[in-house]
């Protein structure tokens, strides 16, 4: 049963990309259906609320990429408390799943296919603490991947790592709902505020 749940995770990770859904959830892309998606909202609020929600717990479920775009966009639609609130729990509760299926399900896959970025995971979680989980959250020295379903692997207890992931990944949900929501009101284009935001990621990811 492991195993065949493992299988349908890699398969619909490799059907997202397949798929194109990575480039669907760029910049650009969600530039350009920003007008449909604020004319959604208007007419079916809690609709979009919800299916911006499930979109992201699935993202983080899975570690698949497009979470800082969609951040942006939630910025843009719902303002910059809502769409830091619908993000910090989505995306927190979808690491929290990708722990435990790392823990109880993928546990025999990731140990063989990535045994040398587990172990280093793993020996400076027993050497810093929630401290060190803290620190990937601002600074990605591994794939989002590896941390969120190789934590599970490590002795980690999991009300730390849902913690501490919520609160690591707050500043950085912070900043890029702002710059969207601050983006709806300006209208700038993307050649004057993309420089300036790319350089407060960079800020945000120095150690």
């Amino acid at each position: 049963m492991r195993a065949l749940v493992a299988a349908g995770l890699l398969l619909a990770a490799a059907l997202f990309f397949a798929a194109g859904g990575h480039e669907a959830l760029g910049f650009d892309s969600l530039k350009a259906h920003r007008a449909q998606a604020e004319i959604f909202y208007r007419d079916n609020p809690l609709a979009a609320l919800a299916g911006f929600f499930l979109l992201y717990l699935a993202l983080g479920t899975a570690a698949l990429p497009g979470g800082v775009p969609l951040t942006i966009l939630a910025g843009a639609l719902f303002g910059t408390l809502t769409a830091v609130l619908l993000v910090s729990f989505a995306s927190s509760i979808g690491a929290l799943f990708a722990f435990f299926l790392g823990r109880y399900v993928m546990r025999d896959w990731l140990e063989r296919r990535y045994e040398k970025q587990l172990s280093e995971l793993n020996r400076e979680i027993l050497r810093r603490g929630a401290y060190y989980l803290f620190i990937l959250r601002f600074v990605p020295i591994f794939p989002l991947f590896i941390i969120n379903f190789g934590s599970g692997l490590t002795r980690m207890r999991p009300a730390t790592y849902y913690g501490v992931s919520q609160l690591g990944m707050l500043p950085g949900q912070v900043l890029f709902a702002a710059a969207g929501s601050g983006l709806a009101q300006l209208e700038l284009d993307a050649e004057v505020w993309m420089p300036a935001l790319l350089w407060a990621i960079e800020l945000l990811r120095t150690p």
